[in-house]
C-alpha cells in the first residue's frame, strides 16, 4: 500500500512539472448504472462510463480475474514511468480493490501514460478519475483475450474469462462490400447496403420516396418518461426500419431533449436543434432550425403563444403547455396555472409546487416572470374556449402541418452545402470533434431518405452523406445510443436502452 501511494506520488509530481501537456482533455465520467457479472456470477460493476464505453480501474479488474483464466498481474515501472501488465500471472489483491465507487460522477482527463504488456508496450485508452488509472473493458478483453459482450435486455455487462475476445459488430472491420438486399413491395423497395464513402465503411438504409412508405415517431414505453431496450420497441411496432433518433439524458432523468412531435402531436417541444420531419403530404425534410410555437386563440379573439411543452419549468420567463403525456402532475415554482378541461379553461390562479394535470385536458403554465401584471385576468378567463395550432419559424414549413419529427444535430448539409463546421458550436467535443459511434439521417432531392451507421467525426460524416447524394442532412443521438434495424435484423446494435426511435413501415 505504501509503495503504491508513493509511486503515485512520483507519477503525479511528474505530471505536474513535466512540461508536455500528457492530458488532452477534460470529460465527464458518470457512474455506470448497469449491473455485471462474471462467468455468470453476479459481480460489483466499479465502473465509469465515458462516452457510452465502461472503464475500470486496472487494479479492480486485476483483482476480479485473479482466479480466473484470464488472470493478470499489475504493477509500476518507476523508472520507465509505466504501468505494467504481466498476462496469466495471479495478482495479489490490496485493501483498497474492489472498492464501491461512491460519487455519482468524477472528471476524466485522458493520459499518454505508457502501457506495457508483457514486455511490449501498447497503445490503450487510459484516463485518470480520483487518482486512479480506468481503462476501457473492452480495451483489456482485447489485449488479454478475454470474452466482453454486453446483454441489452438485462443492462448487463457481460466478462467470461474463460472465453476469447470476439469484438462488438459495431467495431469489425468491413473487408468487403455486402450486397444490396432489397425487399419489393408493390410500389417501392427499401434497399439496405454496406457502402464506402468519403473514406468510411457505412451502414446505408434507402427509403424511395413512395405512397406506401410510412415513417412513425415512437417513444420507449410510450411514455415521455424512461428508456427501453430497442428490441422491445422493435418486436412491440414491428416496422420494415428504424433508427434512434434524440438525444436524451442517458444517466440520471432519461428524459429526451428537443422537440418531438408523433402523429401530429407535439408530445415535447423545447429548443432549436436541427431536425428530419415528415409532413402531412408525405414530404420528407432536415430544418437547421427545430423552432415552433404552439399559438392559441381564446373564444374572446385573443391571441397568446407558448414557448415549451412537457419540459421541466425552469424557465420562470416561459410559458408552458403540460398534457397527460408528461404524467399527473408537475412541480412549478410560483407563476399562474390556467387549466383547460375538454376545450374549456375550468380554472385560472397563482400556483406553487405540485399542480394536477386534467386526464382530459392540459394545463397552460406561465412562469412567475412570463407575464405583467393584469394579463392573466385580461387573457384567460373561466368558461372561454380555447384552440391552438403548431407554427414553425422556419420559412420551409410556413403552412405545412408536420406528422412526424425528431431532432438532434447539428445539421451537416442544407442546400446541397457542408454546414457542419459552423453549426457544431454548442455541442459537446464527443459530438462536434471526436471520431465515434454516428446515426445520421437525410433526404435526396427526390426527396428519397438515406439513414447512415458509422463510425466518423462530424466533419467526415457530412462528407459521406452529400457522397451519397442528400442535399439536406443532420447527425442524430450517437455512441452507444447509435442504433439501425431492417427488415428482421440488428444491423447496428446499441450500448444502451434508447428513448426515442423513427421507425419506417410498408403497406
Amino acid at each position: 500500500m505504501k509503495k503504491f501511494r508513493t509511486m503515485l506520488l512520483i507519477l503525479l509530481a511528474f505530471l505536474i512539472f513535466s512540461p508536455s501537456n500528457i492530458y488532452a482533455k477534460d470529460l465527464p465520467a458518470m457512474k455506470t448504472n448497469q449491473s455485471m457479472s462474471l462467468d455468470g456470477k453476479e459481480v460489483e460493476a466499479n465502473a465509469f462510463l465515458i462516452e457510452g464505453n465502461n472503464y475500470f480501474k486496472l487494479r479492480d479488474m486485476a483483482a476480479l480475474l485473479t482466479n480466473t483464466p484470464a488472470k493478470f498481474n499489475v504493477s509500476y515501472d518507476q523508472e520507465k514511468n509505466s504501468v505494467v501488465i504481466e498476462s496469466n500471472k495471479a495478482y495479489q489483491v490490496l485493501n483498497n480493490d474492489l472498492v464501491p465507487i461512491e460519487v455519482k460522477s468524477a472528471k476524466a482527463i485522458a493520459s499518454s501514460q505508457s502501457i506495457i504488456l508483457d514486455g511490449q508496450e501498447i497503445d490503450l485508452t487510459v484516463y485518470l478519475i480520483n487518482d486512479n488509472n480506468y481503462f476501457k473493458l473492452r480495451d483489456l478483453g482485447k489485449a488479454l483475450n478475454f470474452g466482453v459482450d454486453y446483454n441489452v435486455e438485462k443492462e448487463e455487462i457481460v466478462v467470461n474469462s474463460n472465453e476469447e475476445y470476439k469484438e462488438a459488430e459495431a467495431e469489425k472491420e468491413v473487408v468487403k462490400e455486402e450486397p444490396k438486399a432489397e425487399v419489393e413491395t408493390n410500389k417501392a423497395a427499401i434497399t439496405y447496403s454496406n457502402e464506402k464513402a468519403a473514406g468510411l465503411s457505412l451502414n446505408v438504409l434507402t427509403v424511395p420516396n413512395a405512397s406506401n412508405i410510412g415513417f412513425r415517431v415512437v417513444r420507449a414505453n410510450d411514455s415521455l418518461h424512461g428508456t427501453e431496450a430497442f428490441s422491445s420497441i422493435i418486436s412491440r411496432y414491428n416496422p420494415k426500419a428504424a433508427v434512434n433518433g434524440n438525444y436524451f439524458d442517458a444517466y440520471n432523468t432519461l428524459e429526451p431533449y428537443s422537440t418531438i412531435i408523433s402523429n401530429y402531436e407535439v408530445l415535447k417541444l423545447v429548443g432549436n436543434d436541427a431536425g428530419f420531419y415528415v409532413t402531412e403530404s408525405g414530404r420528407r425534410g432536415v430544418i437547421a432550425n427545430s423552432s415552433l410555437l404552439i399559438n392559441g386563440t381564446t373564444s374572446a379573439g385573443k391571441s397568446f403563444s407558448v414557448w415549451y411543452k412537457n419540459t421541466p419549468a425552469n424557465d420562470s420567463t416561459g410559458i408552458y403547455i403540460f398534457s397527460p403525456y408528461y404524467g399527473p402532475s408537475v412541480d412549478v415554482k410560483g407563476g399562474n396555472a390556467v387549466v383547460v378541461k375538454d376545450g374549456v379553461i375550468s380554472s385560472v390562479g397563482p400556483v406553487d409546487g405540485k399542480v394536477l394535470i386534467p386526464s382530459n385536458g392540459y394545463i397552460i403554465y406561465l412562469g412567475p416572470d412570463a407575464v405583467g401584471d393584469g394579463y392573466i385576468d385580461r387573457m384567460f378567463q373561466t368558461g372561454l374556449a380555447i384552440t391552438t395550432e403548431v407554427a414553425f419559424k422556419e420559412p420551409e414549413l410556413d403552412g405545412q402541418r408536420v406528422k412526424e419529427m425528431i431532432c438532434a444535430g447539428p445539421i451537416l448539409l442544407k442546400d446541397g452545402v457542408d454546414v457542419s463546421a459552423a453549426n457544431k458550436g454548442g455541442y459537446e467535443s464527443k459530438i462536434s470533434t471526436q471520431n465515434a459511434q454516428r446515426s445520421a439521417i437525410g433526404v435526396k432531392e427526390d426527396g428519397s431518405v438515406v439513414i447512415v451507421t458509422t463510425k466518423a467525426t462530424i466533419a467526415d460524416l457530412a462528407k459521406a452523406m452529400k457522397a451519397l447524394g442528400c442535399v439536406s442532412a443532420t447527425n442524430l443521438d450517437g455512441g452507444a445510443s447509435s442504433a439501425l434495424y431492417f427488415n428482421g435484423k440488428t444491423i447496428t446494435n446499441p450500448g444502451r436502452k434508447l428513448s426515442t426511435l423513427l421507425f419506417i413501415y410498408e403497406n
